[in-house]
């Protein structure tokens, strides 16, 4: 996922994880092959934008599931403290550190006062010590672009037992899993396409194996329900001109 008005990343380093919209709640997305517990870290730049333009709105947001040992979070916190740092403070607070508190008290406060012009000199340097603690920060920014190159994602949750998805084709392009195999029964497969997606309606098109029928049937586009279709029992379904365009999470859900 790409942060807000599809926004691509410029560079980035570390671990790619993040959470994605989903039907019934939200999808959290981490490297291949994680280990549970492990601390994830990475940053993501991108070059000529700002907060604004990316659809973002400054503050904390903090994201928290499950309980006692399997408790976790992840922090996003979009701008910082770093923005109130260039206040007329740093600019005392520099002067007085380089040349000796003669000129300060000069230009501060009247000849009266030099002495104690260097006294909260110090006092307020340590307010310029946390602001690059929250520099740190960006670290945990990867949690809205913790999505890999593709330009949509793809997902299909089948818990039905008897009722499998064999394919699932975009434009007639077999959508290659990433994660699980076809045909996908009672489990979970996910496939970060590879195309270019435009926005324009699109040819969506599953087939299926097994018997019986999926008393669940529900496709969503970005946690929104597109289709829901109980008790299908049809050999394929199209979805018939859904337009999908970059930075789309695509997921079937049936049971």
């Amino acid at each position: 996922m790409v942060l807000g008005g599809g926004s691509i990343p410029t560079s980035s380093t570390g671990s790619i994880f993040g959470i994605l919209p989903g039907g019934s709640g939200r999808t959290i997305i981490v490297p291949e092959n994680y280990v549970s517990g492990t601390l994830l870290n990475g940053s993501t730049t991108y070059n000529n934008t700002t907060i604004s333009t990316m659809g973002l709105t400054p503050g904390t947001y903090v994201w928290s599931w499950g309980t006692g040992p399997n408790a976790d979070s992840i922090t996003m916190t979009i701008g910082s403290s770093v923005t109130p740092t260039p206040t007329p403070t740093p600019s005392e607070t520099e002067t007085a550190s380089t040349p000796t508190p003669t000129p300060t008290p000069s230009e501060t406060e009247t000849a009266s006062t030099p002495t104690s012009t260097p006294t909260p000199t110090p006092t307020e340097t340590p307010q310029i010590s946390p602001t690059p603690t929250v520099t740190g920060t960006p670290d945990t920014t990867p949690t809205v672009t913790p999505t890999p190159s593709p330009v949509w994602l793809f997902v299909i949750e089948n818990t039905n037992t008897t009722r499998s998805v064999d394919n699932a084709t975009i434009n007639g392009v077999t959508q290659t899993l990433d994660v699980g195999n076809y045909p996908v029964l009672n489990s979970v497969g996910r496939a970060a396409t590879h195309g270019t997606a435009d926005g324009i309606s699109s040819s969506l098109l599953f087939t299926f194996g097994g018997s019986g029928f999926f008393n669940t049937f529900q496709v969503f586009k970005n946690g929104v329900l597109q289709f829901d279709l109980p008790g299908y029992a049809n050999g394929s379904m199209n979805c018939g001109g859904m337009a999908i365009a970059s930075n789309d999470v695509i997921k079937l859900v049936c049971s």
